[in-house]
């Protein structure tokens, strides 16, 4: 078992994760990078979509205590690297969550039966 992957196991017992791994953690590396809303702060992200041209459209949960808010995302293909001045991600759709509810996290849900998500 990878020395990186040992996090991963219940205890020191186990031979295998409990989860499967899709990359080999040591290996991953930082693609590209966007700009963001310093003032967000996140609890969720899901890639929805990746568009032929590249693009990503992403949905996001953040906010505070009696703040919070979903997000639909779209971020450009040639992401921007940290010190380059450039707009904000666009924003294709907000909405505010009641206070009585905090997205702690989100992912989209597609009903079998329906096709709705």
């Amino acid at each position: 078992l990878a020395e990186s992957a040992t996090h991963l196991l219940d205890t020191q017992n186990d031979e295998k994760p409990q989860i499967p791994l899709l990359y080999k953690i040591d290996a991953s590396k930082v693609r590209r990078e966007w700009n963001h809303n310093v003032r967000d702060f996140v609890q969720g992200f899901e890639i929805l979509s990746v568009h032929e041209s590249g693009k990503l459209t992403v949905i996001e949960s953040d906010g505070l205590y009696k703040q919070s808010t979903l997000k639909y995302i779209e971020l450009d293909d040639d992401g921007t690297g940290k010190g380059h001045v450039a707009s904000l991600p666009k924003v294709l759709q907000t909405v505010a969550l009641a206070p009585q509810h905090f997205a702690e996290g989100c992912t989209l849900y597609t009903d079998k039966e329906s096709g709705n998500k």
